[in-house]
């Protein structure tokens, strides 16, 4: 019988950022921690990584238990390797406790009076208050299905299924991601015309809007886009060093002295079209996170038995809860659309 207390405190060690971990005498990294999980599927299974009729049978409640312990985590790993996440994420995971509440302060500033001799009653100015936002999350979910006789010769592979679900996972939380930070536009709270520009290339336009966020900051901003968007960033005078640099990476990597990072391209999913736009540039300043994605709850996999279908095949269903929104606490952001 599977240990699933173990199973479930080294889940909680790889979302908490662990990176040895020592399960059952043996010491792990955090990739072998991960293939751990999936031998511990193997196990529930009586050994074999192919589905079982019997062994399902005998075993499914852990056999569940362990695919909805395991594919959040793989999702999970996924996620928080990539620099894009790391970097715009703020992720909260409910299910281990955190609450679904973000601060935003308040962005005013206090205003410093000059006194005549003798007089003390400068005027009062209240502390900047705050505000409390939370995101609201959503039901998704995979509905998978296979014919009886073949989940019965054992060709359902276990690994092949959770690669699957959890592929499909990560593609659609990106999707969202992706969505939300592509959707801010000046209406966006937080956000105002000054911060959000479209027009045609120039660069005037794009040092203005560098040295707003930078004036609200205080901060240097970096400029962020696909290596395509970057390389439109181009100015008239062109040194060596840029050109190495274009030829090395794609782009300038500075704009009159500011940094710039590319965002690797993605498709939108289940087509070969671009989702991130090559006419947009991202004005960064900071290290504030304000793409705020959650998850809520556990995963839950269903079975729908076999004789509950005209056509005898078996269904899987795994549901995920999760939302996202972007939120700004200062004027740390700005995006220029390049018509």
């Amino acid at each position: 019988m599977t240990d699933m207390n173990s199973i479930k405190n080294l889940v909680f060690d790889l979302n908490a950022g662990k990176q040895s971990f020592d399960v059952e005498g043996k010491s792990f990294g955090r990739a072998d921690a991960v293939d751990a999980l999936r031998q511990k599927l193997v196990e529930a299974n009586g050994g074999s990584s192919v589905i079982d009729y019997k062994n399902l049978r005998r075993n499914k409640v852990e056999i569940f238990e362990i695919i909805e312990e395991l594919v959040p985590t793989i999702v999970k790993e996924g996620l928080t390797g990539s620099e894009f996440f790391m970097n715009f994420v703020d992720y909260r995971n409910l299910a281990l406790g955190d609450q679904n509440q973000f601060v935003i302060p308040d962005n005013s500033v206090f205003v410093v009076s000059e006194l005549a001799d003798g007089i003390a009653t400068p005027r009062r100015q209240r502390i900047g208050s705050y505000t409390t936002k939370s995101v609201s999350t959503y039901n998704h979910s995979i509905r998978m299905y296979d014919e009886f006789s073949r989940f019965m010769s054992g060709r359902i592979d276990w690994n092949d299924l959770v690669n699957k679900v959890s592929q499909a996972f990560q593609h659609d939380i990106w999707d969202t991601i992706y969505s939300t930070f592509i959707g801010i536009t000046s209406t966006t709270t937080g956000m105002s015309d000054t911060y959000i520009k479209t027009g045609s290339w120039d660069e005037d336009s794009l040092m203005a809007l560098l040295e707003h966020v930078e004036a609200a900051t205080g901060q240097q901003p970096a400029i962020f886009g696909t290596g395509s968007a970057l390389r439109k960033a181009t100015t008239s005078v062109v040194s060596d060093e840029a050109k190495t640099s274009l030829y090395n990476t794609g782009y300038y990597g500075k704009f009159y002295g500011y940094p710039e990072f590319r965002i690797p391209q993605v498709h939108t999913i289940g087509t070969d079209t671009f989702k991130l736009s090559d006419n947009v540039l991202h004005v960064v300043a900071g290290n504030q996170k304000f793409v705020k994605f959650v998850t809520e709850g556990t995963d839950t996999m269903i079975e729908k038995d076999y004789t509950s279908n005209a056509d005898m095949s078996v269904e899987y269903f795994m549901l995920e809860k999760y939302g996202c929104a972007a939120m700004f606490s200062g004027k740390s952001y700005g995006k220029f659309t390049i018509s």
